[in-house]
C-alpha cells in the first residue's frame, strides 16, 4: 500500500513539473521573437533654468506603437509620442516619434527588466495656446530642435493570457541628454524627462 502511494506521489509530481514547464515554454518570454502592440500613457516635462513663463510643467499625452524584441533580449520599437506642457495660461504640445533600443531581460518568471536609450524625431507642427488663442508653428519658429535622445530604463511585468500571448504592464523613464532649445532659445541648456505607463499585448512568434 506504501509503494501505490508512493508511486502516484512520484506520478502527481512528474505530471505538476511537465505542466509548469509546458506553460513556461509557450509564455511569450520565451519566444525567440516577440511582437508587442502597446498604447502609451506619458508625462513629459523639461529640465532645467527658464523663465517663469515659459511652460515646463508636466501634462499627460497619449500614445502607442509597436515593440519588437529579437533573439539575446534586443528589443527596437517605433512609439507615436505626444509631450505635453503647461503653465497656468500657456500649453505646448509636440508630437515625436520615439525609437527606443534597450536590452530586455526577464529574470524571474512574468517579471521584466530594460535598459538602453531612444531617439525621438519631431513630427508636424507644435501646437500653442495661450490665453484661450492657439497657435501652429513649425520647430524652427520655436526655436526648438527637431530631434532628441536619451537613456531609457524598463520595469515590468508580462502576464501570460495564453498560448505566446500576454499582457504586459510596463513603467519606463526616459532620460534626454540632448537640449531640446536651439543657441539662440531659452530651451537650449533643457533637456526632456519622459515617464512612461505601456499597457498592451505581447505575441510570441
Amino acid at each position: 500500500m506504501r509503494s501505490i502511494f508512493r508511486s502516484w506521489k512520484i506520478t502527481l509530481a512528474l505530471v505538476v513539473t511537465h505542466i509548469v514547464i509546458l506553460g513556461l515554454a509557450a509564455h511569450p518570454s520565451y519566444a525567440l521573437v516577440k511582437v508587442s502592440i502597446v498604447g502609451d500613457v506619458n508625462s513629459s516635462k523639461i529640465e532645467g533654468s527658464l523663465p517663469a513663463s515659459e511652460p515646463s510643467a508636466a501634462k499627460v499625452g497619449i500614445g502607442g506603437g509597436l515593440l519588437l524584441e529579437l533573439p539575446f533580449g534586443l528589443e527596437i520599437g517605433a512609439l507615436y509620442h505626444p509631450r505635453q506642457l503647461g503653465t497656468g495660461s500657456e500649453n505646448l504640445s509636440a508630437r515625436y516619434l520615439m525609437v527606443p533600443v534597450q536590452m530586455r531581460a526577464y529574470p524571474i518568471p512574468y517579471f521584466t527588466l530594460g535598459l538602453g536609450g531612444y531617439y525621438a524625431q519631431g513630427i508636424g507642427n507644435i501646437q500653442n495656446e495661450f490665453a484661450s488663442t492657439k497657435t501652429s508653428e513649425t520647430f524652427a519658429q520655436m526655436e526648438f530642435k527637431k530631434s532628441d535622445f536619451g537613456l531609457l530604463g524598463t520595469v515590468g511585468f508580462d502576464l501570460p493570457m495564453g498560448a505566446l500571448i500576454s499582457l504586459i504592464i510596463e513603467g519606463r523613464y526616459a532620460y534626454g541628454l540632448t537640449g531640446l532649445g536651439k543657441s539662440s532659445s531659452v530651451y537650449r541648456d533643457s533637456k526632456w524627462r519622459d515617464v512612461h505607463g505601456l499597457v498592451g499585448f505581447r505575441f510570441g512568434l
